[in-house]
């Protein structure tokens, strides 16, 4: 029997550019959870009424673009993407509810998660 793993559901601000999903987090229990299990889902809905929907499930791996080294340019990328999509994008992705001294609060990341397939349905009546 396959060992189960825990699934994290978090709401985030996200981009999709070229076959990657790209997006901001506080390092908490969603990036453990990706860290541990780099092979992650991402769902996204959209329901407009009960027979106006639709539903994409995208498969990928889970990468980490960083500040410095060799990911920096996919990082500013990914800062760029989210920049011109959403003003204020980081809201409320930069503060953690559980932190009351702000300078103690974890440090932030990008990113990224390579699709290696999508699957949908949706409904329009």
């Amino acid at each position: 029997m396959p060992k189960r793993r825990d699934a994290v559901r978090r709401a985030i601000s996200f981009v999709y550019e070229n076959g990657h999903i790209y997006s901001f987090s506080l390092i908490g229990q969603k990036v453990w959870a990706m860290r541990r299990h780099p092979q992650v889902c991402f769902e996204v809905d959209e329901i407009r009424s009960p027979r106006s929907w639709w539903s994409v499930i995208a498969f990928g791996r889970y990468e980490e673009l960083s500040e410095v080294g060799p990911r920096q340019n996919e990082r500013d990328h990914a800062w760029s993407l989210l920049q011109k999509a959403r003003p204020n994008w980081w809201e409320p992705g930069s503060e953690t509810p559980h932190s009351e001294d702000k300078l103690a609060s974890p440090p932030h990341l990008f990113f990224r998660i390579n699709i290696e397939k999508i699957t949908g349905r949706r409904a329009l009546v």
